[in-house]
């Protein structure tokens, strides 16, 4: 007889009668931890009619297959992905999913492997199963997306992190990469490189539905996609996270997997935190600087107003991380609304001194944009700013030094190799 791993990786019979006398299932006891696992399910299932020992290779009715499989805690049918005109099972870890040729021929890598085991199977009409390591809500997501190609639907207009994870990653495994770049893609309309863009979308940092936790997440993605001008506002995302247990040691997915952050990326989004803070309170500072408009016919009131907003302003640093933020608005119609009530409602700015807090601001963080990458300290080759050491692939040698570049926000002199 053939082992059980050559059964879970072989081949089924996609139609048949049940055995006519089976075993009844609950005098074995299938879910125990038997000393030895396989050989026991191979003799339940021999027992049952289930496998003949005068065939060359194992299958059964996929009927029984699923129930003494499922009974024995191997393998469940996905309620998703199970198409009734399937011909080809799919094994991920211990859910099955059953899905068309033609579905999963949309992926040269799954089309190989069901290749391959079609040309195991010895009797017509019988079943390839390929068995994939990755988990059971991954492929599932994967191969959601194959199917909707399959049929011509779009994809999920706003997908689930799970999805744009799953899609992202096996779509770059499965030879797919119009997927994984469609997702980078979607990520890439808030996550961009572009201020303007930013600020058209709200200043929002993530997609929606998306959280900060899940920014974790999209750290490694952008990483394991080589997806750098991601990294800036993902990593200043991560940072925004209140939670300090989660910020540390990660949160779980549905299916109990840990995401959490690396010890690297932990490490570069605790120091990026603190120097956020100091360009915060620096911009701040520029923006409030104490310095009426020319036109200002109210210079006395405007002053005072101006000196309370940066007292204010470092308030709010204290209160929450929200105001760490470099890029946020420090001067806008719900500021001054916050800033100039109660106790404070008799401060008030004139439309001269507001709208040049408006100019000075808007110069003061399209600047901080081009310096992310050197505020956060990570290389982001293609990012619209000017550094030489953080900004480019190659770092050119700075003028009258040997091998030697400097970033202008660091004392610290990088190596032209790093």
């Amino acid at each position: 007889m053939l082992g059980m791993n050559t059964f879970l990786a072989g081949s089924y019979p996609q139609a048949g009668p049940p055995p006519s006398d089976p075993v009844p299932h609950q005098q074995q006891d299938v879910s125990a931890m038997f000393s030895d696992p396989i050989a026991e399910i191979e003799r339940i299932m021999a027992e049952a009619g289930l496998v003949q020992q005068n065939i060359p290779t194992v299958g059964a009715p996929l009927a029984d297959i699923e129930r003494f499989m499922s009974g024995a805690g191997l393998v469940q049918q996905d309620t998703e992905v199970w198409d009734p005109l399937g011909t080809v099972m799919v094994l991920a870890r211990e859910v099955a999913f059953l899905a068309r040729d033609s579905v999963l021929a949309l992926s040269p890598y799954l089309a190989q492997r069901v290749n391959e085991e079609r040309a195991k199977v010895l009797l017509p009409g019988w079943m390839p199963v390929i068995r994939l390591e990755e988990p059971a809500a991954d492929v599932r997501h994967f191969l959601r997306a194959l199917k909707r190609l399959h049929d011509n639907l779009p994809l999920e207009s706003t997908p689930s992190f799970d999805s744009i994870w799953a899609c992202a990653t096996l779509g770059q495994k499965y030879e797919r990469p119009d997927l994984r770049d469609r997702m980078l893609a979607h990520l890439k309309a808030y996550c961009t490189d572009n201020y303007d863009t930013f600020h058209a979308n709200g200043r929002q940092r993530l997609p929606p539905g998306l959280e900060f936790p899940h920014a974790i997440g999209l750290l490694s993605l952008a990483r394991l996609t080589n997806a750098h001008t991601l990294l800036p506002i993902i990593i200043m995302s991560c940072t925004m996270i209140e939670d300090a247990d989660i910020f540390v040691n990660g949160w779980r997915r549905d299916d109990d997997i840990k995401i959490r952050l690396k010890g690297k990326d932990l490490a570069v989004c605790v120091a990026a935190e603190r120097r956020m803070v100091v360009r915060a309170i620096d911009n701040a500072g520029m923006v409030y600087m104490v310095e009426v408009a020319q036109a200002c016919r109210s210079r006395g009131s405007c002053e005072d107003a101006l000196q309370w907003l940066n007292a204010w302003h470092a308030r709010m640093v204290g209160r929450s991380p929200r105001w760490h933020d470099p890029l946020k608005l420090v001067w806008a119609p719900t500021v001054a609304a916050k800033a100039f009530s109660g106790p404070w409602k008799h401060f008030r700015l004139c439309n001269h001194c507001s709208g040049m807090l408006e100019r000075r601001q808007d110069g003061i963080l399209r600047r901080t944009w081009k310096d992310l990458p050197c505020i956060l300290t990570v290389r982001v080759p293609g990012w619209p700013g000017d550094c030489p050491v953080h900004c480019f692939d190659e770092m050119p040698d700075a003028p009258g030094a040997s091998g030697t570049v400097r970033c202008r926000l660091e004392n610290a002199v990088h190596a032209s190799v790093m």
